[in-house]
């Protein structure tokens, strides 16, 4: 069986980019979310499940688009391992 790679997670890690290119601490985006940091932290980490309202939200506070963010998440994603 081989071990996959959740898209929540792929999504954490290119949101936790693009927040820290835009000079943005997780406590920050969390306010503007309505959430704790201690939430946030747990979907930029893959451990909870983004939904559809996180993702526009976030693309709202990063100024970018949800399509933008997916794109990156197809360029980042782990590489399939070949037998």
């Amino acid at each position: 069986m081989t071990q996959q790679t959740s898209i929540s997670a792929v999504l954490g890690v290119v949101i936790a980019n693009q927040r820290a290119i835009k000079h943005l601490d997780q406590a920050a985006v969390a306010a503007n979310m309505g959430l704790s940091q201690a939430s946030y932290s747990r979907l930029e980490s893959g451990k909870a499940v983004f939904s559809v309202e996180h993702l526009y939200r976030l693309s709202e506070i990063l100024k970018t688009t949800p399509q933008v963010l997916l794109q990156e998440v197809d360029t980042v994603r782990p590489l399939k391992r070949r037998k």
